[in-house]
């Protein structure tokens, strides 16, 4: 009778892996979420968040306000189809999974430090972004801050992306 080699690991040895793998957990993880990756988290959050809004606005033919409050921004749909009344009231829901059926709403994190325009603005149904006080166009590009990174928002367009330079 021929006796095959078992294959596997003992209990023995499985326990210690977890242990270990606990241990470098507990140590480990902390370090990795630093103030660095909660800005290169947010700057990209409001990048998608922001085009996001802007495909809404062209895809639903209708404004979509982007409104900055202390400590988070959020977007909403204008009151009146008719362009030039309404207030936005009218929540945008979020395209997050884990956040289905919730409003879309953005918090910007404590440790993070974030600058934008002075006014809220919105998205028109060509794309483009104008003043929620004016109805104007916003200067050529708007410039958001999050920490060391740069974020562009070109006007006429609507087009948002890093500014790498």
């Amino acid at each position: 009778m021929i006796h095959q080699a078992q294959r596997g690991f003992t209990l023995l040895e499985m326990v210690l892996v977890m242990i270990l793998v606990g241990i470098l957990s507990a140590v480990a993880l902390p370090r990795l979420v630093t103030k660095d990756y909660e800005s290169a988290f947010f700057k990209d959050g409001l990048i998608n968040g922001l085009r996001y809004g802007e495909k809404i606005a062209v895809a639903s033919r209708r404004d979509v306000g982007v409104i900055f409050e202390e400590g988070a921004y959020y977007m909403r749909l204008r009151e009146d189809l008719d362009k030039d009344s309404g207030d936005f009231t009218y929540p945008i829901l979020s395209p997050y999974p884990q956040e289905r059926g919730q409003s879309f709403k953005i918090k910007i994190p404590k440790n993070v430090t974030f600058s934008g325009p002075d006014v809220n603005f919105y998205f028109d149904p060509t794309g483009r972004a104008r003043s929620v006080l004016t109805d104007d166009l916003m200067p050529d590009e708007v410039i958001f801050f999050v920490d060391e990174y740069r974020i562009n928002l070109v006007t006429e367009t609507g087009f948002i992306y890093e500014d790498r330079s």
